[in-house]
């Protein structure tokens, strides 16, 4: 491609960046509609079966934003991060599940691609309202483990600005201290015959300490949550979004599953939509003990998955 310095440069470091596509990163860079086709397309090849941590997802994703032309570039995301988007996705479900079934299509979204103007992004779950054949954006669902909370907020202003969604629903989760894999010297410390006793001991700790730290032989395969919370983004909102503290202190405040989060009836139907009306402000319900047992699984997958590359790095 013929490019000016600047935007070259960039382009090869998002190049190598995807060649490399070491999980549980991301990369954002400012690069022209052309450049990111031609990662896209570099990307195609660059998948591996079994990276995906949701059926539709596969990975590295290579996304694009056409208001201020940043390519965003991310690699095969943590066990964590598919069980956490999961479990909210079927919070959601079930929650809303009488008028789901009778007004809404739930599905994971697809890759949106407005030709109209070029932004393409995929996001972690989401619900489309279908009538008369019609397909419209409701609501969006974005996870963030590893990535900064203001990157997160950035990526749902765009559902919002760009693709113009209702109502977008965010989890952030913070894994503290961030993983590290063990010095190739201190791997001489296991064997082949360490899987076995891993896996029971990381099953161990997603029994009585779900949310870590998932230790081994003296290393932290998963450091712990020590705080999660949920933010609802809505079109009409004036001020901050309204904010639900999920975990404190390796804690779940929410208990059993009749919580709620702040999602209402209305967030998740098309404004106007006659067939709610008298149960607008319906509060949805939200499953905490689901959620909890979704994030055990996922920081036990991740430390198991982390172990594994490591024993095949030694």
């Amino acid at each position: 491609m013929n490019l000016g310095f600047v935007e070259d440069k960039a382009y090869q470091k998002a190049r190598e960046f995807l060649i490399r596509n070491e999980p549980e990163r991301r990369l954002d860079l400012r690069l022209s509609f052309k450049c990111f086709r031609a990662l896209q397309e570099l990307s195609h090849t660059a998948k591996k079966p079994g990276t995906a941590c949701l059926t539709m997802h596969t990975y590295p994703r290579v996304e694009y934003s056409s208001k201020d032309s940043t390519v965003t570039i991310i690699t095969a995301q943590s066990g964590l991060h598919g069980m956490a988007a999961e479990a909210l996705q079927r919070c959601i479900e079930d929650g809303l599940r009488t008028e789901l079934t009778k007004y809404a299509n739930d599905v994971l979204l697809n890759e949106l691609d407005d030709q109209s103007n070029l932004s393409v992004k995929k996001p972690d779950g989401g619900l489309l309202y279908v009538k008369n054949g019609v397909q419209t954006i409701i609501a969006v669902v974005e996870v963030g483990v590893s990535e900064s909370f203001a990157r997160l907020k950035v990526d749902m202003r765009r559902w919002m600005d760009e693709f113009h969604c209702q109502t977008g629903i965010l989890f952030s989760l913070k894994e503290r201290p961030k993983f590290r894999y063990p010095a190739h010297a201190a791997m001489t410390r296991y064997s082949v015959n360490d899987p076995v006793p891993f896996r029971n001991a990381m099953t161990q700790y997603a029994l009585n300490q779900p949310f870590g730290p998932y230790r081994y032989n003296g290393h932290d395969w998963f450091g712990a949550i020590g705080t999660a919370f949920i933010e609802i983004y809505r079109q009409d909102q004036v001020g901050p979004p309204q904010r639900t503290n999920v975990i404190e202190n390796r804690q779940m405040l929410l208990q059993g599953n009749d919580n709620v989060v702040g999602l209402t009836v209305a967030d998740l139907f098309p404004p106007g939509e006659e067939d709610i009306q008298g149960i607008e402000q319906v509060l949805v319900l939200f499953d905490a003990a689901r959620v909890q047992n979704s994030l055990a699984t996922g920081a036990c997958r991740t430390a198991m998955t982390r172990f594994n590359g490591a024993v095949g790095r030694a």
